[in-house]
């Protein structure tokens, strides 16, 4: 009975050790995994951070194609404009010289529009 008792005490020693071991197992693996999340936030804040570099260098490219493209707008509307107000002087010029022409020679003026008209009526009909 002595050795039965020496023998369960024994047991209990050594199930106890494997206890106390498990314990200190599962202390490992969760300062283990007490690690891979610290490593795993950081990574996180720095692709937040990252991500933040990121928005704003696109906002402000975006801010200066958008000045640059209203500036281009601008350069070429003034452009078209000086270029239409050309066009109309032109005109006025033109038009001035006809009717110059015509007051002068207001015979010879209906004869070439007959002959313009005429011309253009027949190539219209063919």
């Amino acid at each position: 009975m002595a050795a039965e008792k020496q023998e369960s005490g024994n047991r209990s020693l050594s199930s106890e050790a494997r206890g106390s071991e498990g314990f200190g197992q599962a202390g490992e693996a969760l300062e283990g995994l007490r690690s891979v999340i610290d490593q795993a936030s950081r990574a996180v804040h720095d692709l937040t951070q990252a991500s933040q570099q990121w928005a704003k260098i696109a906002q402000e490219r975006g801010r200066d194609m958008g000045e640059e493209l209203r500036n281009q707008g601008q350069r070429a509307l003034s452009s078209v404009s000086q270029q239409a107000q050309g066009l109309r002087e032109q005109g006025e010029w033109a038009l001035g010289g006809v009717s110059e022409q015509v007051e002068r020679n207001p015979l010879t003026s209906l004869t070439i529009a007959f002959a313009l008209g005429y011309l253009a009526a027949t190539l219209m009909r063919r």
